[in-house]
């Protein structure tokens, strides 16, 4: 595998702020900043380990126009044990943020590179953040990956979320930690390739819950 396309913000300890939110240190309340390298990329990656909870942090990319965007989440390898790497992001645009958690785990850790979604990034930037309540679960990412998207490409993403046959609604039902009321994504309706810690995953990586609602006594 060799090096990932698109522009790639690897180094998020350098270039995510406020720094005053970061420290290489493992110090409660700021990321924690890490270096490594894989076969694609090498930087230093941010995580907030179990209940340390730190402000958010924000990337700027500084970009103009449409691209796709992906994201570096590390794969540990607890990651059955309720999907502990969970990964709040928004863009600075979004009504709301969305979580993404390793589709598998893998012997040894790693990182997997998952699509987010395709936006005009505009004067827009990346908010990386945890939960501010809820389980004590991880919170490690290692790179935001953008790939410029064509003038084609733009106007075919654009008729596909217009078209009426696609539309979907999604929510969650978190009732254990109360932890997903932030991540409800109300302001479309269409889901790009999500990946959510709700065991139940449809085909695309986008999650589906069921609600049975109960009488009350």
């Amino acid at each position: 595998m060799g090096q990932l396309a698109g522009i790639v913000f690897s180094d998020l300890a350098n270039q995510c702020t406020p720094r005053t939110n970061i420290s290489f240190k493992r110090e409660l309340g700021k990321w924690n900043a890490v270096p490594y390298e894989t076969v694609s990329a090498k930087g230093t990656l941010l995580g907030a380990l179990h209940t340390n909870r730190p402000q958010p942090v924000t990337l700027d990319p500084q970009l103009k126009g449409w691209h796709r965007i992906f994201v570096g989440v590390v794969i540990t390898t607890s990651n059955d044990d309720w999907a502990k790497n969970i990964v709040p992001l928004r863009l600075s645009g979004d009504a709301a943020c969305t979580s993404f958690t390793p589709f598998k785990s893998l012997r040894g850790g790693g990182v997997e590179d998952a699509f987010w979604k395709c936006a005009d990034m505009t004067g827009q930037s990346v908010e990386i953040s945890k939960y501010p309540r809820g389980m004590d679960n991880d919170v490690i990412i290692a790179w935001v990956r953008f790939v410029p998207m064509t003038d084609e490409e733009v106007r075919e993403y654009l008729a596909d979320l217009a078209n009426p046959a696609n539309k979907r609604l999604y929510a969650t039902n978190e009732i254990f930690s109360g932890k997903s009321s932030p991540c409800l994504r109300a302001s479309r309706f269409r889901t790009d390739n999500v990946h959510h810690p709700e065991p139940q995953k449809l085909h695309s990586g986008t999650a589906r819950c069921s609600f049975r609602p109960t009488r009350r006594r």
